[in-house]
C-alpha cells in the first residue's frame, strides 16, 4: 500500500528539490574552481587561435578554390594588424604637421567653407 504522504505530484517535487541540491553543490564546486586567471587565460587563448573557415569558395568560373577551406588569422593577429596601422596613420599625420600639400596627400583636406556655395 502507498504511504499516504507522498502522492505522485508532492513525490516528484522531492527528487526534483534532492537533485537541484545535488547539482547545485557539484555547480558551486566547479565554479569555485576557476580564478581570474583561468578566466583571462582562457580569452586571450580565444584571441591568439587561428580558426579554418570552410566555405565554398570559389572563382568566377564556379571552380573550387584551396578545396573549400581558408585559414583564417587569429583575433590577436588582426587587433595587431589595426593598431600597427592605426600607428602608421598617426605618425604620418604627426608628420604632415600643418602642410596642407602633405594632409593633401593623406587624403585630409582643408574646407575653406567656399565650397559648395
Amino acid at each position: 500500500m502507498a504511504d499516504p504522504k507522498f502522492a505522485p505530484e508532492d513525490f516528484r517535487q522531492v527528487l526534483h528539490a534532492g537533485y537541484a541540491f545535488i547539482r547545485s553543490i557539484e555547480t558551486n564546486k566547479a565554479i569555485s574552481a576557476l580564478t581570474l586567471d583561468h578566466l583571462l587565460q582562457g580569452h586571450i587563448d580565444a584571441l591568439k587561435q587561428d580558426s579554418i573557415r570552410v566555405s565554398a569558395m570559389v572563382d568566377d568560373g564556379g571552380g573550387a578554390l584551396s578545396s573549400g577551406k581558408g585559414d583564417r588569422i587569429s583575433r590577436w593577429d588582426q587587433i595587431d594588424e589595426i593598431e600597427k596601422l592605426f600607428t602608421q596613420a598617426v605618425q604620418a599625420l604627426k608628420s604632415a604637421g600643418t602642410n596642407s600639400e602633405k594632409l593633401a596627400n593623406l587624403g585630409i583636406v582643408e574646407s575653406s567653407g567656399e565650397e559648395g556655395v
